[in-house]
């Protein structure tokens, strides 16, 4: 099991102090599945692993992809070495049945200084002034404490309830031990199938309440994600969050870090987990990996939103200058920064100082958490599964896609400038956000407004789509990819600006179709793959590929025009899109299948598989 750090802080002053330790570490792929080492014996510190008719003495082996589908992540294990002496040996020895290693730069365990909270068992009423929307929750104002609610208020939670509350749609986390018996949670929280959920400590409990917690119950504190259902797990391997995919977790939340570098093996696991049609959500860090600036992982990685964090709960401007709203930092008058800013963050959330929050210690403790990105990303993951039960067609490219168009801009606000381009598309708008989703459900309609916003970088889609989308006051530019799609007709309003970068495309048009993207809880990837390209297939036209099998290009042979080419890995990732071109470079594709689903402009689409030699 990899060591996770937990993006989250309970003090005010609570300190990580890293102990970094000289690990040998691997991810080794074999050849085969079926011809890997076999654990002999285990010690109390060591295993014993026979493999080509030798021993070796290893500190842990582990099967760590066995619930995936990719080959390439089946054949590979996880060794870690006593000695950089062993890991050569074993290389050298075995070369013949190793396709290829790759080093694991791990974190040891972090020691939290000053851990300190304030714990509170169920509070006393507090009445409390506020402005009444459509609809609040009974437990809305009911803990005595404006911090229960003000990030709540700044995400526009009462607005997004309106639209739809979760229903029927499970939310996955991995995290520290869970109170499965605590008021806020008995009912709608269970664990993996085959696994025990241990109560160990609060950080579990605080993630898993902020991505939702029981809402309108008469108790404790309202949740984002109010009606959907949590599925958890304390056991955060690649397996475990797989499983979570498998048995349902439309979104996963992971408030931790496991690595400051890129691992590729890892970033091959997301790709799977991701293509099932899962959305990831990672906490950003909190000045992680030795800087505010640097890389944390698993945020950074491709196809996973980055999440890092602003105050909720001061006007700026006012005499404290801490937990401002929208501000990134801590306390921007002394320029206190706790949280990570790169150009990996997707978006901000609230991550300051909040009350009411599920404690370990019993069934009905509450408490404050303090500061950290832990608290950020679960406010997202649980926006998630309220855009999932508006629209449960959405791809997570379309949910991401919806999170950073509905976003509120807060690089001009002052104190945030020196961070502009770091903060990710902005603020959270879980309102705005979830009334687009809901738009874009066939059974609602109406027009989507996608306004005001400057986009340089990112992918945008959105395909299940609305019945009018207008465009006013936007720009989309540099490395932004868009592809939109409306049923009835698409408006370019004043101060849109559509100006792709080298090598990127912007395309909008109109098709009055209905489509879904599949989710797919089966490991049979090949079927879901083929279920989730077809599934908005057009009635086909003539058109053939060639050749077949290939080892450079595919050429496409059609009487019609081509709009857009896709090709998918069997787990139903793109791996490369092409427009109106109809020969096609494969030359940087691995050997093995492939489908090409070919897009013509006259709405006619086919989807063909062929072979890369």
């Amino acid at each position: 099991m990899r060591t996770k750090i937990f993006i989250f802080g309970l003090s005010l002053f609570c300190i990580f102090v890293f102990s970094q330790s000289v690990k040998y570490t691997y991810y080794v792929e074999f050849t085969n599945s079926n011809n890997k080492p076999a654990i002999t014996k285990i010690g109390k510190t060591t295993k014993s692993i026979a493999y080509n008719d030798n021993q070796y003495e290893v500190i842990q082996y582990e099967e760590a992809f066995s619930n995936f589908t990719t080959e390439s992540l089946r054949n590979t294990s996880l060794i870690e070495f006593k000695t950089l002496n062993d890991f050569n040996n074993f290389v050298f020895n075995n070369r013949n049945n190793i396709v290829k290693y790759e080093k694991i730069e791990t974190i040891d365990n972090p020691i939290l200084l000053e851990k300190s909270y304030n714990k509170f068992k169920k509070g006393n009423k507090k009445n409390l002034s506020f402005k009444k929307f459509s609809y609040t929750p009974n437990d809305y104002y009911l803990f005595p404490a404006d911090s229960a609610h003000s990030y709540l208020d700044l995400i526009n939670a009462k607005e997004a309830w309106d639209y739809s509350k979760g229903d029927n749609v499970i939310v996955g986390v991995a995290d520290t031990g869970f109170r499965l018996t605590h008021q806020e949670f008995s009912g709608k929280m269970s664990g993996l199938p085959g696994q025990t959920v241990t109560n160990t400590d609060d950080h579990g409990n605080v993630v898993a309440g902020l991505a939702g917690a029981k809402t309108d119950n008469n108790f404790g504190n309202s949740s984002i994600g109010f009606n959907n259902q949590l599925l958890v797990t304390t056991n955060w391997s690649w397996n475990s969050l797989k499983q979570l995919s498998d048995n349902g977790a439309r979104a996963i939340n992971m408030s931790w870090l496991n690595s400051c570098s890129f691992i590729q093996t890892d970033q091959n696991a997301i790709n799977e987990i991701y293509a099932n049609g899962t959305v990831l959500v990672a906490a950003a860090g909190n000045s992680s990996c030795g800087s505010s600036y640097a890389k944390v992982f698993p945020a950074s990685y491709d196809n996973v939103i980055a999440v890092s964090g602003v105050g909720h709960y001061r006007e700026i401007g006012g005499p404290i200058t801490t937990n401002v709203k929208d501000v990134h930092y801590g306390n921007y008058a002394i320029l206190e920064n706790r949280l990570q800013n790169n150009e990996d963050v997707d978006i901000v959330a609230p991550a300051f100082d909040m009350d009411g929050l599920p404690y370990s210690g019993c069934d009905t403790c509450l408490y404050k958490a303090w500061v950290g990105t832990s608290l950020a990303s679960p406010l997202v993951a649980g926006a998630v599964s309220l855009l999932f039960s508006s629209n449960g067609c959405l791809s997570p490219l379309e949910i991401e896609t919806i999170l950073k168009l509905t976003s509120a801009n807060i690089d001009q606000l002052a104190p945030n400038q020196i961070f502009a381009g770091l903060l990710g598309a902005g603020r959270l708008d879980a309102g705005k956000a979830n009334k687009m989703a809901w738009q874009m459900n066939p059974a609602n309609g109406g027009e989507i407004l996608i306004e005001n916003k400057n986009f340089t970088r990112w992918n945008f889609e959105l395909l299940n789509s609305a019945e009018y989308i207008k465009i006013h006051n936007e720009s989309f530019t540099g490395t932004s990819n868009v592809n939109f799609k409306a049923k009835k007709g698409i408006t370019l309003a004043t101060n849109t600006l559509l100006q792709p970068g080298t090598g990127k495309n912007h395309y909008l048009y109109v098709e009055n179709i209905d489509t879904c993207s599949d989710f797919n809880k089966s490991n049979n990837l090949e079927n879901k793959a083929e279920r989730k390209v077809t599934n908005i297939q057009l009635p086909k036209s003539n058109i053939k590929l060639y050749p077949n099998p290939s080892k450079d290009y595919i050429n496409i042979q059609t009487e019609g025009e081509i709009h857009r080419i896709d090709i998918y890995d069997l787990s139903g990732k793109i791996l490369k899109t092409s427009y109106s071109n109809s020969k096609v470079n494969i030359e940087n594709l691995p050997k093995g299948n492939y489908l090409v689903k070919i897009q013509l402009v006259n709405e006619n689409a086919e989807t063909i598989k062929f072979t890369k030699n």
